[in-house]
């Protein structure tokens, strides 16, 4: 569980006490001991944009190991990676699940596409269940959820989830969340008109969070990241266009961060269905997502004019290290390579750098690189590289 130290709140600026409340409440029950965890654990955050690149990274992070991913199995494109256990799955958009050990070995597939009871038609998303020693996949084109056992990929049991059409999912504590952010595949059930889902099983739905507003059916292409990010076990919730982060329990949304985002997107645009084309050319400060935490540092991105921005926050100082779109290191032994990070495991940042990248960094200074790292071609899978916070 991350914890952050407690700080006073505002009431009498945003939203109330009463807001953040039913905020938590939707149709659960909560005591005072919830509200009183909630106020402990919420923190603000304010970014302010740099106008200089941020090439010193290597001042804040070092190269910790790394693992190859073979090339048995060419990836396409990926969709999700999870780290766990000492184990490396990948989702990508062929699609397939592959899962290897931290030798970058492939201990099994998960690629039997089809229309038979063990097959699926599109995977859209995947968890892992560690309560069940599970992987859980969401086959969208058959609306229902394929269990794995963990250990070897073996196909165990599906569940049909045809009363609800998810765009993500997560699991926490053996319980499950879904990202549900409009209500398009089922206009007249109201009580799917949320843009979280909470489950306990899996293909029920338990309890609900955000009802759908006038924002909620706005829909385009940029700007919008995975809603749910592992960090070392604890989960977080960003939904789209908020400025909040939540860390999710069972049955439960606690309030984690609210960022404070420079010239933030206004409802109103979103409301007045603004053309994406034109909120992307505006100044606007949207769409938060690649969340993680990691020794204090946050790191994030969000949308502004066009173009991903990267911050990196000093929790423990209540500082900006960086906020910018131009984040890259002048290769060195500590630091060969940096890329945009993925996730956190075991006190570690992580990235799956393409081939292409390190081939750019072993072109400036290859006798920086491991021998490993050396040998990678153009036809190599990425690599998983994981980076340490510098003391």
């Amino acid at each position: 569980m991350i914890q952050i130290k407690p700080f006073l709140f505002d009431f009498t600026s945003g939203p109330g006490f009463g807001e953040y409340y039913s905020m938590l409440s939707c149709k659960g029950k909560h005591t005072e001991k919830d509200v009183v965890e909630v106020m402990n654990e919420l923190r603000t955050i304010k970014i302010e944009l740099a106008d200089t690149a941020f090439r010193n990274v290597n001042q804040l992070l070092e190269m910790s190991s790394f693992v190859v991913l073979a090339n048995d199995e060419p990836l396409g494109g990926v969709k999700r990676i999870i780290v766990d256990d000492e184990r490396v799955f990948v989702l990508d958009d062929t699609p397939k699940i592959v899962c290897y050990n931290m030798k970058g070995e492939i201990e099994y597939q998960i690629n039997n596409k089809g229309g038979g009871p063990k097959e699926f038609f599109s995977l859209l998303d995947f968890t892992i269940n560690k309560a069940s020693n599970q992987l859980i996949a969401y086959d969208s084109g058959k609306r229902q959820l394929n269990i794995y056992n963990l250990k070897d990929g073996q196909f165990l049991s599906s569940l049909s989830t045809s009363t609800f059409a998810p765009m993500g999912m997560a699991s926490v504590d053996g319980v499950f969340f879904f990202d549900n952010p409009d209500h398009f595949n089922y206009p007249d059930n109201k009580e799917l008109h949320y843009s979280l889902l909470y489950s306990t099983i899996g293909n029920k739905i338990d309890n609900r969070f955000f009802e759908h507003d006038e924002i909620s059916n706005y829909s385009m292409s940029f700007g919008e990241g995975h809603p749910f990010f592992y960090n070392n076990g604890s989960l977080l919730y960003n939904k789209r266009f908020d400025t909040m982060v939540y860390r999710l329990v069972p049955n439960k949304i606690i309030p984690y961060l609210n960022i404070e985002l420079p010239n933030p997107l206004p409802d109103e645009l979103l409301k007045d269905r603004i053309q994406p084309i034109e909120l992307v050319k505006n100044d606007y400060s949207f769409g938060i997502t690649n969340l993680y935490k990691c020794d204090d540092i946050l790191y994030f991105w969000f949308s502004k004019s066009g173009f991903y921005q990267t911050v990196f926050y000093d929790l423990k100082k209540n500082k900006i290290i960086y906020a910018g779109n131009k984040v890259s290191n002048n290769p060195v032994k500590e630091l060969p390579v940096f890329y945009p990070v993925v996730g956190v495991y075991q006190d570690c940042f992580f990235s799956l750098v393409s081939p292409m990248t390190i081939l750019e960094k072993l072109s400036i200074d290859a006798s920086v690189f491991p021998k490993e790292l050396q040998e990678i071609s153009e036809d190599s899978n990425p690599v998983l590289m994981f980076y340490k916070v510098k003391k």
